[in-house]
């Protein structure tokens, strides 16, 4: 049964169990879960920003923008009459792309807005 059939299964659960049993018992301290919620920040490189619900919420409206361009981009490339197929074809289908990815990205970024202050949903 491979290199995991003596048992080795039943012994890492139990040991992960054991540790599990271990962590629960320390105390969670409020102030570390407010220095967890403001820890927000992304990093690239030299770049820097606070991950805010306004910020997720400006980024998924720049989504939603380019989605639609991109849609009325590929909506000109389907209707104008080409004799280069291919071309054609490749352009519509990067278009499209495009404006699912946008939408994917602004959805995800709705639901990030509101996993980060769910305590104003409720005010």
């Amino acid at each position: 049964m491979g290199q995991y059939g003596n048992g080795e299964f039943k012994k890492i659960s139990e040991t992960m169990i054991k540790i599990g049993k271990v962590l629960s018992k320390r105390p969670v301290i409020q102030a570390e879960v407010q220095a967890m919620k403001e820890k927000r920040k992304l990093k690239f490189g030299e770049l820097q920003f606070e991950l805010t619900a306004q910020n997720a919420y400006i980024g998924a409206a720049i989504g939603l923008v380019f989605g639609f361009f991109s849609w009325q981009l590929a909506q000109g490339v389907q209707s104008n009459p080409d004799d280069t197929q291919a071309l054609k074809v490749a352009l519509v289908v990067l278009g499209y792309t495009s404006t699912a990815l946008s939408v994917a990205a602004a959805v995800g970024l709705v639901v990030l807005a509101q996993q980060i202050n769910p305590e104003d949903k409720s005010n």
